[in-house]
């Protein structure tokens, strides 16, 4: 079994092919969820402020930061340079 937050491909969600019993969205692991007060002590302790990213940007990243293996993929790229200082962002 992988590490919590590590969806293997094999058993990812796919649009376009139907799904049999074992490949729901109930199947696959559950997100670890910070709380406000981890969020905004995430905020402070590594000084997200002034950067141009939202709370809800912040938020996915102390999410992340919470799973192990756990990477956040993102087109933006202020969240996604936020990421990267933070050792947090997908490759590829």
């Amino acid at each position: 079994m992988p590490p919590r937050g590590v969806i293997p491909v094999d058993t990812s969600p796919r649009l376009d092919r139907p799904r049999t019993g074992h490949q729901t969205l109930a199947d696959l692991p559950l997100a670890v969820v910070a709380t406000d007060a981890e969020v905004l002590g995430f905020i402070e302790h590594r000084t997200l402020f002034r950067h141009g990213v939202g709370y809800v940007d912040v938020h996915r990243l102390a999410n992340t930061r919470l799973m192990a293996g756990a990477t956040v993929w993102t087109h933006d790229n202020r969240p996604h340079g936020l990421a990267a200082r933070l050792g947090l962002a997908g490759v590829g």
